[in-house]
């Protein structure tokens, strides 16, 4: 699809999401039932043995925005997972951590990021 709409695709591992380290792969039921208080009140977990930190997160997020191109010239389409892109929309608007990790994760919106603001963009339900 990036080939008829003349746009190039590049991976930037900036954008991944968050690793859990030790818990990786592992059911989020059966870690909370083995750690029930390492989610705390947003249901993310930031100190997973061995895993990111929130800190971490933020500083490649921001590391990736720095070497965006500058306003109004950009136009980047960046996908990316739940966390990563809490944490991403976060940095962008400069956010507190707890305001950061309760934003919403829809499955049937985008996020348009520009001057600063952060505009949900509602997509159509597909048939």
């Amino acid at each position: 699809m990036a080939a008829a709409l003349g746009a190039e695709v590049e991976e930037d591992r900036r954008l991944v999401e968050l690793s859990w380290g030790d818990w990786d792969g592992r059911l989020r039921s059966d870690l909370m039932a083995a750690f029930p208080d390492a989610f705390g009140t947003s249901g993310w977990a930031f100190d997973a043995p061995t895993g990111e930190t929130y800190a971490s997160v933020c500083a490649r997020m921001a590391d990736w925005l720095a070497d965006l191109p500058p306003e109004p010239e950009r136009r980047v389409i960046a996908v990316s997972h739940g966390v990563a892109g809490r944490v991403l929309r976060g940095v962008y608007a400069n956010m507190e951590k707890d305001r950061t990790v309760e934003q919403h994760v829809p499955q049937d919106a985008v996020y348009r990021l520009s001057g600063g603001a952060i505009e949900r963009i509602d997509c159509p339900p597909f048939d």
